[in-house]
């Protein structure tokens, strides 16, 4: 429940730390949730139109971001170690970010949105 009421990230990091004074290394379950909820804050940002699941995920990025001037080029190369794992497109305007489910989905979302967020000039601990 606390996870869940958590709404910044720096809140978030703070009851991760008591987390692992109480207990020790969280169990992977733990961790998951965690991050589940750091990819949800970080989602709620003026450069996400949407992220929809399906086969894959997909992360619409809004029109505002492709103003922030060489945001796609920026965006492209943060991104490229992720190259087998995500592709991008142009569709109506809207950079679609399509991101393969795996092991290692949460981390590449948060890596993803935190790189939005930062080409885009906002504070990451909101």
């Amino acid at each position: 429940q606390e996870i869940e009421d958590t709404n910044t990230i720096l809140s978030l990091e703070l009851l991760r730390r008591k987390l692992k004074d109480i207990y020790g290394r969280l169990p992977k379950e733990v961790d998951s949730l965690l991050r589940k909820r750091k990819v949800e804050i970080l989602s709620d940002n003026e450069y996400i139109d949407s992220i929809k699941q399906d086969e894959i995920i997909k992360v619409t990025l809004t029109r505002d971001f492709n103003d922030i001037p060489r945001s796609a080029m920026k965006l492209s190369e943060s991104l490229f170690h992720l190259k087998d794992r995500i592709g991008a497109r142009l569709i109506d305007g809207q950079i679609v970010i399509n991101v393969l489910k795996g092991k290692d989905l949460l981390k590449d979302l948060e890596y993803i949105l935190e790189t939005i967020l930062s080409i885009g000039g906002q504070n990451e601990t909101r």
